[in-house]
């Protein structure tokens, strides 16, 4: 990520928008954790649901890269998966963060 940023190849969301990504989701499980809310709990809604849509997403192409393309796509199909596992619990606390009651909000 850090590479891209600095070649400054690709458009503004291939550069910026992981990090952007991991920064919103960063402060959301910030707030989960110190029982703080921050921004709106549509934002966390929203964010919960992007995440939770483009990891099937990602699980649904790993599938098919699997199925069609074969071996070779090893690699692309372990990265994808990597990255999955590693949004279960910012997700799992995201859901929690946006479920608390609406007097916390």
């Amino acid at each position: 990520m850090i590479e891209r940023i600095l070649s400054e190849s690709g458009g503004f969301s291939s550069r910026y928008l992981p990090l952007i990504a991991t920064v919103l989701i960063s402060i959301g499980i910030y707030g989960c954790m110190n029982n703080k809310p921050v921004l709106k709990r549509w934002v966390w809604r929203t964010v919960f649901t992007s995440t939770a849509f483009l990891s099937l997403a990602a699980l649904v192409f790993s599938a098919y890269l699997v199925i069609f393309v074969g071996g070779s796509s090893v690699t692309s199909v372990g990265l994808l998966l990597l990255v999955v596992i590693i949004l279960i619990p910012a997700q799992i606390k995201l859901r929690k963060y946006y479920l608390k009651s609406s007097g916390y909000w």
